[in-house]
């Protein structure tokens, strides 16, 4: 097993800081619009749905593969059909940029000894670039606004899957 030798760094350009505020950003809208589809689902006020809730705020911390299976029960239960096929991919995509923002802001930025910005996750060295912090924004957006365009309350209309 090798070794990937490197200095905590808390000199990392203003871009790439820049991109990860945004991530962090991007990525706190889709968990309020996550939090908010089943209430959008039910079409329902939202003080009329945290009434239908046991703990509002034990609703709000929820791992997000158990808001996404609220999501789906919500759904199914409401709308007396099973979720189709663009809702099962729109709640699939939020999972796969929730697994890479985990893997980019719960990893350890620093330098390797060239001095190079690492990012390392699970004892291996990931990309570390602004350009992936970007396209890694723009997915998370994209996936926030797709979930918050959808017509929730109306089963048989979808989205094109763009």
């Amino acid at each position: 097993m090798s070794q990937i030798l490197v200095k905590f760094a808390d000199d990392h350009s203003a871009d790439l800081l820049a991109a990860l505020g945004n991530l962090v950003a991007a990525y706190g809208d889709l968990e309020q619009v996550l939090w908010l589809t089943p209430k959008r689902i039910l079409n329902v006020t939202l003080a009329e749905w945290k009434k239908t809730l046991a703990k509002p705020e034990a609703e709000r911390r929820k791992k997000l593969s158990s808001r996404l299976k609220s999501i789906r029960d919500t759904y199914e239960k409401h709308h007396g059909a099973s979720v189709p096929a663009d809702v099962d991919e729109l709640l699939r995509e939020a999972m796969v940029v929730d697994e890479e923002r985990h893997g980019m802001i719960h990893a350890l930025w620093a330098r390797d000894m060239e001095g190079d910005v690492v990012r390392i996750r699970l004892g291996k060295r990931r990309p570390a670039d602004v350009a992936t912090v970007c396209d890694l924004v723009a997915r998370v957006r994209r996936s926030r606004d797709r979930i918050n365009e959808y017509p929730w309350t109306q089963p048989q209309k979808s989205i094109e899957t763009a």
